[in-house]
């Protein structure tokens, strides 16, 4: 029983410092990208042996001012508010002007390589280890909640 406690104690701890080194993240990532406005646990994200998946929470007129860009009629923010959307720019008119994957790309790799920056208590450590450098899982994210 001792044993077990300890554990769920071990395990609350970790939580909590791995939510700040993503918090410390997405804050920076915010600096970059003020659409962003959070983040939170992507499904299943503990079924993945070296990385954790984050879904960015972004705000859906902030997006389409920092673009520039004007919404497409079948993605209203009343149709995709809450949902996952797998690119940032999805729900606006960015053909011709930006390429969809490149813009989730510039975002996901600043989170990426920003987690590499922050300290080594703050990451949770790669459940079985294949050739890591590090140890530690990676940070990546996966969907786009707007709000």
């Amino acid at each position: 029983m001792r044993e077990l406690i300890k554990h769920v104690l071990n395990e609350e701890v970790s939580k909590q410092q791995i939510d700040k080194g993503i918090d410390i993240v997405v804050n920076g990532l915010k600096n970059e990208f003020p659409f962003v406005v959070g983040w939170q646990l992507h499904n299943d994200y503990e079924e993945y042996r070296t990385s954790i998946y984050i879904d960015l929470v972004v705000e859906y007129e902030k997006v389409k001012e920092f673009y520039g860009l004007e919404k497409k009629r079948m993605y209203n923010l009343e149709y995709i508010k809450n949902k996952q959307i797998a690119y940032v720019l999805t729900p606006f008119e960015y053909e011709g002007k930006f390429d969809p994957y490149i813009e989730s790309q510039k975002l996901g790799e600043y989170v990426f390589e920003m987690y590499e920056y922050i300290p080594d208590e703050l990451k949770l450590e790669e459940s079985y280890t294949y050739g890591s450098v590090t140890g530690y899982k990676g940070l990546k994210t996966d969907d786009y909640i707007f709000i």
